[in-house]
């Protein structure tokens, strides 16, 4: 009797386990099956479709990261620009492409690139912004994590607002090279750059009448979240902030072109943000022996903070 109940739980456990077995392999198949599909459809992206998952995985995986958030939010906008190319140099290092692949640069912000663009779904996303690399993340797992995450409506509106289609162009090549011309600036001298680009009239008396009287306070100097500001202690009109992303200085200050246009008031003025190339206001102010002059003389004059970096 004691043998025959061994014998029924030898054979119940058996059965347990034929059934965790079969379980584990059906779901197994489902999975692959699942994963399967999602790479068969995600073969079939094309490259803004690609550029758009980038972004917005990078956004809910990274909900920290500023250059990542702003592209995303520019994108939603339809304020977005993807150039191509083989490599891409960032202040703090350089993004090549593998073999016949490119580098995508978003804005010259961020960067992504992919070790398969014929078949996408089963390629591997690399992900990177101004300072280093952020991640690298399988195509499939970066759709399916969007999709947990309730972004596959971002993932098409984005797709199709991309402005600039992502087509092989030596824009993001050639500024690897330009990079090697662009001078050793320091913040001071951007902060000129910064200001001639909102008005270069404004920017020299501004630096000049207040290098005569520091009871002004400081006219340049760090921002909370590492930015510059540039000001003439006047009206909100006379602030702009600044701040260098890889080979590009983001200038933001108030439209004030709608004090004229729209009738507006200073007070409901919207804030706008520029981009700049460097090498290209380098080449725009900062080319002659006169033009050198002039922005080091007045970089030499701003009243600083004690904390800001010269």
């Amino acid at each position: 009797m004691k043998k025959s109940k061994n014998q029924v739980w030898l054979i119940a456990l058996i059965l347990v386990v034929v059934l965790a077995l079969g379980g584990f392999f059906v779901w197994r198949h489902y999975d692959n099956s699942a994963q399967g599909g999602s790479v068969n459809r995600l073969n079939i992206m094309n490259d803004k479709q690609m550029a758009g998952l980038a972004i917005v995985y990078a956004h809910a995986k990274y909900p920290k990261n500023t250059a990542w958030n702003e592209v995303y939010e520019e994108a939603l906008n339809g304020d977005l620009q993807v150039d191509a190319g083989k490599k891409y140099a960032f202040a703090g290092y350089t993004v090549s492409a593998k073999g016949n692949r490119n580098v995508y640069v978003i804005n010259q912000e961020v960067v992504f690139t992919a070790n398969n663009w014929q078949q996408k779904g089963k390629a591997t996303l690399v992900l990177g912004d101004a300072q280093k690399q952020l991640c690298e993340i399988k195509v499939v797992d970066a759709y399916n994590y969007i999709r947990d995450h309730e972004g596959i409506g971002d993932w098409r509106a984005i797709g199709g607002k991309l402005k600039v289609p992502v087509a092989q162009n030596n824009a993001a090549s050639s500024n690897s090279g330009n990079s090697q011309s662009i001078p050793d600036l320091n913040n001071r001298q951007l902060a000129i750059l910064a200001g001639f680009t909102y008005d270069k009239g404004w920017t020299k008396i501004m630096v000049k009448d207040q290098a005569k009287d520091d009871n002004f306070g400081p006219d340049y100097g760090k921002t909370k979240n590492e930015s510059y500001f540039l000001t003439s202690h006047g009206d909100p009109t006379s602030r702009l902030t600044f701040k260098r992303v890889g080979n590009t200085i983001v200038v933001k200050h108030l439209d004030t072109s709608l004090l004229k246009d729209h009738n507006m008031s200073i007070a409901d003025l919207p804030m706008k943000t520029y981009k700049y190339n460097i090498l290209d206001l380098v080449q725009k102010y900062y080319s002659t022996s006169e033009q050198k002059q002039v922005v080091d003389d007045l970089a030499s004059q701003l009243i600083s903070d004690s904390d800001s970096d010269d």
